[in-house]
């Protein structure tokens, strides 16, 4: 029997068999991780790969299917949820040729986009590269005695959720997308979801959290998402938070919301400290690579008119050649239209030598052209610089 290293999808029950036996064998909450990646919307078999080796499994990765928004683009990307070596961690080809496969399942299942968590020294020279800063709102509860008014929330609400969900989180750059079943899919998951009623009994605000220990020991209300219909009941959210960590002993909350998000601001207002920082390239993190360009390109391209009008670029007419490694695309405007063609045609404008992962960061908002030309992410002119801060601006995005 071959020796040779093989990646097949989970086609059938017994691929899915094998895989529920190798996967007990790694950690407790593997097993439950690969039960709900299975049951999740947009699911195909293609998205659990598996690894094996003369007909053992010794590994797998798990691919789920989620939009972003980005401004007025809705971004198809492919989230690598696990990818685990079994008893090979120390063989990086192993993990080449899972993580490449992944890949290739991306593009042909024409997501332009990957996105995972891990550390920047596995991933970089893969074109992954950090895309989200760190955001943290933290705060402490007031002397004085406030009532819990939170009460948890079920799938009849899941309308509700929905709604409030957009009014927060519409505005706010890189944020999921969700039709009903991602919602019901969320609620499912592994946190707590309480929300906050007004005096006539509707759904006014809700917390997905979870308890833990935080780094100085001290009970945290880890709060991992949030929304509010408006800055009143955001500000009622807070208070109600302040007493639910009260009456489940945590001394401090840290809310992992964006500094622009409207929960968030409320807090503030509560003397909350909001802290904004990039992660350490040792450290897991998110991190994207772009793995179809022209898709992604298309993709965004409603976007990149919506930027170029409110710009002084305003109706510009032009080529603008982005040249990779492996291929060029080019960006053409019409009067502020905007194409994709193929890199072959003349430029007006040229990004030179752009990295795969300075190309993420820069699609995404994470950083702009003038700092990516410093650090040798990529090489313009000068006379490019002002167009592409129109249309790629620093979005300070964050997760």
């Amino acid at each position: 029997m071959s020796s040779t290293l093989r990646i097949i999808s989970a086609g059938t029950p017994d691929d899915l068999a094998r895989l529920r036996a190798f996967v007990t064998t790694r950690d407790a909450k593997a097993l439950s991780e690969l039960e709900r990646h299975l049951a999740r919307p947009r699911y195909r078999p293609t998205f659990t790969r598996i690894a094996e080796r003369a007909g053992q499994v010794t590994g797998y990765a798990l691919i789920g299917h989620e939009r972003l928004r980005l401004g007025v683009a809705a971004l198809d990307a492919g989230r690598i949820a696990a990818l685990d070596i079994g008893s090979t961690p120390d063989d990086p080809s192993v993990f080449a040729v899972l993580l490449g496969d992944c890949l290739r399942v991306l593009v042909e299942e024409g997501l332009a986009l990957a996105t995972l968590h891990g550390p920047v020294a596995d991933y970089g020279s893969f074109g992954f590269a950090e895309y989200l800063f760190k955001s943290v709102a933290k705060y402490w509860n007031l002397d004085h005695e406030r009532h819990d008014l939170l009460s948890p929330v079920a799938e009849a609400d899941l309308d509700d959720l929905a709604a409030l969900y957009d009014a927060s989180y519409n505005q706010l750059p890189l944020t999921e997308i969700r039709t009903a079943p991602d919602w019901r899919h969320w609620l499912a998951g592994d946190h707590a979801v309480w929300g906050l009623e007004d005096a006539r009994g509707r759904l006014v605000a809700y917390a997905a959290m979870k308890a833990r220990a935080a780094e100085d020991s001290a009970a945290t209300l880890d709060v991992q998402e949030a929304a509010a219909a408006d800055a009143g009941a955001a500000r009622a959210l807070c208070a109600a938070l302040l007493a639910h960590s009260q009456n489940h002993g945590c001394e401090q909350i840290r809310m992992r919301l964006s500094p622009w998000h409207l929960v968030a601001q409320a807090a503030l207002q509560l003397w909350s400290q909001i802290s904004l920082t990039a992660s350490k390239p040792s450290s897991h993190t998110l991190l994207a690579g772009v793995v179809d360009l022209p898709l992604l390109l298309e993709a965004l391209a409603p976007e990149f008119e919506r930027r170029l009008a409110r710009s002084r670029y305003a109706g510009w007419s032009g080529n603008l050649r982005m040249e990779i490694e492996t291929e060029r695309i080019t960006l053409a405007f019409a009067e502020g239209r905007a194409t994709v063609i193929d890199g072959s045609r003349p430029a007006d404008l040229r990004l030179r030598q752009i990295t795969l992962p300075a190309l993420a960061q820069l699609c995404l908002g994470y950083r702009v052209a003038a700092d990516l030309r410093a650090t040798g992410g990529l090489a313009c002119d000068d006379s490019a610089l002002g167009l592409l801060d129109a249309l790629f601006p620093a979005l300070l995005a964050s997760g």
